[in-house]
Formats: structure tokens, sequence, C-alpha cells
């Protein structure tokens, strides 16, 4: 799965390595992955304010990310299976 940002200047992109990548697309290079799923990562969105992403996977959790670091701002738990989608409203 991936998904541009607003600007079209970044993707995230995540998958079977359970890690989400932040690329920069112009340059067409990897600038951080993010790895805390313990399962496949099955949806990637980024929100309306820039700077954060959202993923969900198979490890039954969302995890929100700060984009300029990689680091994780909370992850959500309670789902009892996998999560498949996301989204910001």
């Amino acid at each position: 799965c991936c998904a541009f940002s607003h600007d079209a200047k970044y993707l995230v992109s995540g998958g079977q390595d359970m890690v989400c990548r932040l690329w920069d697309v112009r340059r067409r290079r990897e600038l951080l992955a993010f790895r805390m799923h313990e399962g496949v990562i099955l949806c990637v969105v980024w929100s309306p304010v820039d700077g954060i992403i959202a993923s969900a996977a198979a490890d039954r959790t969302i995890r929100i990310w700060q984009s300029k670091t990689g680091q994780c701002l909370k992850t959500l738990r309670g789902h009892v299976g996998i999560v498949l989608s996301c989204c910001f409203s």
C-alpha cells in the first residue's frame, strides 16, 4: 500500500516487510523507515495536517507517526482482528 503527501513531494509505503517507508519522490530515495509493526502493513494514509501518517496492520494496531522524524506518536490497540484500513476525518 502507498499514499502521496498532499503536495505530492513524498510517498509513504507499507507492505509485507512490516516497515513503513517514507520516500522523496523527486529524488527517488528512501528518507526514513518506521519499524514498529509486528504484522503486514495493509494501509497507510497522510493526515490533513502535514507531517502526520497513520498505518494499519495485521498486528491489530494502527500507529500514528511523525513523518519528519519517524517517531511513533501513538499506538491504537483494541481490534480483535487485523486492521484492514484507516483514515483521518
